[in-house]
């Protein structure tokens, strides 16, 4: 690091109390929210106790970009009041997948601004919780589908900041749109990739592709913020810690017959990470207690 850099670091942190690349945290309505300052930028990533899913909020000089709307109602109810505590509009609301855990809260939201999925996500909530007649989530998805807007893969100046916006095949669900911001080398990636939480393989028809995907990202985009769906904000390490426990999920269900090896043999190697109940979905041929989805 250059000493004029060094300097600039080093006023900014006792006029502002941050430098690029800081981070802390702080409690809000019995969650946990973690700030990361990256020059014009802050980071917000909303973790709700008892936690279930990360939300985001890209604070921009004027306004604010969302990211996914949490799954309890009151959760939801708090990450939109935590949003208005930063004094700005929210711009837009981006929904990165389809799983119900992502956009249940959506009705919180709906008149604070535009809410976008992709087409394809859009086609599968309407597929999954509508069409099947076995689910507890039927009329919430009528409701998101009245007023969720389609966004394409694009990618555009927000004041200041370039998003890009694209469309990822074949990682932990078909399709999920994940956004870029090369500028302050973040990336809000969805289930893409987690960080610590038990990995959901259930609907993975091939784990190399999700494994692949990993990889191409580990290889070519060197980012500092990996914003995941499931974890606090982490860095490049997520790629070969998410690639190693996807070989592992694999090589585990070459070689164990029943449910109960599978999941003890995970747990094993895995001991402290979060929402245990998922491993139940595995990639094999047992069936998974939560349904199909």
């Amino acid at each position: 690091m250059n000493f004029l850099k060094l300097l600039t670091e080093l006023i900014s942190l006792i006029l502002y109390g941050y430098y690029d690349g800081f981070s802390k945290s702080l409690l809000y309505k019995n969650s946990t929210v973690i700030k990361i300052y990256e020059e014009n930028v802050v980071l917000h990533a909303f973790k709700p106790e008892p936690y279930v899913v990360s939300s985001y909020v890209v604070e921009l000089k004027s306004k604010l970009i969302v990211f996914d709307m949490q799954y309890e109602t009151q959760n939801a109810k708090n990450f939109l009041d935590y949003c208005k505590t930063l004094n700005k509009p929210i711009d837009r609301i981006i929904l990165s997948h389809y799983h119900f855990d992502h956009w249940l809260g959506a009705s919180v939201f709906k008149d604070e601004a535009p809410i976008f999925a992709l087409n394809e996500t859009i086609d599968q909530i309407n597929e999954i919780y509508i069409k099947r007649k076995e689910n507890g989530f039927k009329l919430a998805a009528v409701d998101f589908l009245k007023y969720v807007k389609v966004i394409k893969e694009h990618s555009e100046n927000i004041d200041g900041v370039e998003f890009i916006f694209e469309k990822i095949l074949n990682g932990e669900n078909p399709i999920t749109l994940i956004t870029r911001m090369p500028c302050i080398k973040t990336m809000i990636v969805g289930d893409l990739v987690y960080n610590k939480f038990y990995m959901y393989v259930g609907e993975v028809v091939n784990i190399d592709t999700w494994i692949a995907v990993l990889e191409y990202f580990q290889t070519n985009f060197l980012y500092n913020h990996i914003l995941v769906g499931h974890g606090d904000p982490v860095g490049q390490t997520a790629f070969y810690e998410n690639i190693n426990y996807l070989k592992y999920v694999k090589s585990v269900s070459e070689n164990f017959k029943t449910l109960d090896e599978y999941r003890s043999s995970i747990f094993q190697k895995y001991p402290n990470y979060g929402n245990p109940g998922i491993v139940n979905c595995p990639f094999t041929n047992f069936t998974c207690p939560y349904g199909t989805f």
